[in-house]
């Protein structure tokens, strides 16, 4: 008789068990499969070697205060985006966990904001701010240097929206009590580290593409050749009745 209600007992909680994967399985709270890593690892490698405001900020540390000045420039844009990333990731795990079909909802929106932001990196041009070979740090301090650079990256509204996008195509890692999220903001700040360090190291050769790219996609806006144009006939006009 007691076997019987052990069995009957093992038995009713193998049902449960096996509801509550099915229940987890229907709302997204699969496991991560190796499809999602390579998605999330090759988006995010793509995103953060592309030169923006963080590379021109360790390009100008590089050449103004050598390698100290760089090392202390890549520390703060990893804290930054350490910061960007458990607030946006935990922001999502909270909405997963409060209904779990909230992110699955948002899946094509999110992909069509990746698209929209992958073509302005892909078309926008390199080069932020102005172009001189004296690229001169207006303090050379590192607390000055550290908090720059976290709040530039952690306020980074680009990296905040590819954040928030890339979120919507990997739901699977923001099931409901999962932990997933704590295993992608490693592997974010890991491929950060990677990307900020290697444009530290190579700062000379991201300087020379950042400025040949500009250089080919400077356009005069309208009517601003005719103005100087018709700026150089006056000045002629005026030195010959002088």
């Amino acid at each position: 008789m007691r076997r019987c209600y052990v069995c009957i007992g093992t038995a009713r909680a193998g049902m449960r068990l096996t509801t509550s994967r099915h229940r987890l399985t229907e709302h997204g709270g699969r496991p991560m499969t190796f499809q999602d890593w390579l998605l999330f690892s090759a988006a995010s490698a793509a995103f953060l070697v592309v030169p923006g405001r963080n590379t021109k900020r360790i390009i100008a540390c590089r050449q103004a205060g050598g390698g100290r000045a760089a090392t202390l420039c890549v520390l703060g844009c990893m804290t930054g985006y350490s910061i960007a990333a458990c607030l946006v990731f935990g922001m999502a795990q909270t909405m997963s966990n409060i209904n779990a079909t909230v992110l699955s909802a948002l899946r094509w929106p999110g992909m069509a904001v990746l698209m929209v932001l992958a073509l302005r990196l892909w078309r926008a041009p390199l080069h932020i701010g102005p172009v001189a070979d004296n690229d001169n740090l207006a303090d050379r301090r590192a607390m000055v240097i550290v908090s720059q650079a976290v709040i530039g990256s952690a306020l980074n509204p680009r990296t905040l929206v590819f954040l928030l996008a890339i979120t919507t195509q990997i739901t699977s890692g923001f099931s409901p009590f999962s932990g997933d999220f704590l295993a992608m903001e490693l592997a974010f700040l890991g491929l950060a580290a990677f990307a900020c360090g290697l444009q530290a190291i190579y700062a000379h050769a991201f300087d020379r593409m950042i400025r040949r790219r500009s250089a080919r996609r400077m356009v005069q806006p309208k009517g601003k050749s005719m103005l100087i144009s018709a700026r150089s006939v006056s000045a002629g006009y005026r030195r010959i009745a002088a």
